[in-house]
């Protein structure tokens, strides 16, 4: 591949993905859109970091974790598109910014193994156009786990607020029984 990560840079009005594969015998950006974060870029390229795989594990880490939750699926090993430069099999990794549950995350990793040979089609031609169309099933999932978990999040916090004010008002209410009479004659 000859040309910069810059040209296969993409504008997303909320995604925030990167796509890391081989060129060559080392890994490197192949795909990003135009917002990541070079936090993302480096975990998408650690191939070592495995903490935090899979995200949100119990119910608190879904609704009181960080604000910013990166995220990263690998392919299984497929053949390399240009075998004269490396002939063995190659792992990608697609990652991004957003909440997801365990089960959104198993849905996003086997979009991306189903679309990955279209992925690499594209991206050995070079064509943004087809790159783009394989990208986005993917980036479909992986925005729509984010309004979910997002949406879900709105909830708890309103249904919070709603109990804390019962228990205020509930307080209140065994306070102002409890204060004896001064104005009663």
């Amino acid at each position: 591949m000859s040309r910069a990560p810059e040209d296969l840079s993409f504008k997303s009005l909320h995604d925030e993905f990167v796509l890391i594969g081989p060129v060559g015998k080392r890994d490197q950006v192949l795909a990003r859109s135009e917002t990541a974060g070079f936090d993302l870029i480096g975990y998408a390229m650690d191939k070592d970091d495995t903490e935090g795989e899979i995200p949100y594990s119990n119910f608190l880490g879904i609704y009181f974790g960080a604000r910013r939750q990166l995220n990263r699926v690998s392919s299984w090993p497929v053949s390399n598109s240009k075998p004269e430069e490396d002939e063995r099999k190659a792992s990608y990794r697609f990652a991004w910014v957003g909440h997801c549950s365990r089960s959104d995350f198993r849905s996003i990793e086997k979009s991306f193994n189903a679309n990955i040979y279209d992925v690499l089609e594209a991206v050995s031609g070079e064509d943004k156009l087809q790159l783009e169309l394989a990208l986005s099933p993917i980036l479909l999932r992986c925005s729509r786990a984010n309004e979910r978990l997002a949406h879900q999040r709105r909830l708890v916090s309103i249904f919070l607020a709603i109990y804390f004010a019962i228990g205020v008002l509930g307080a209140l209410g065994v306070f102002i029984r409890d204060i004896p009479p001064i104005f009663v004659q």
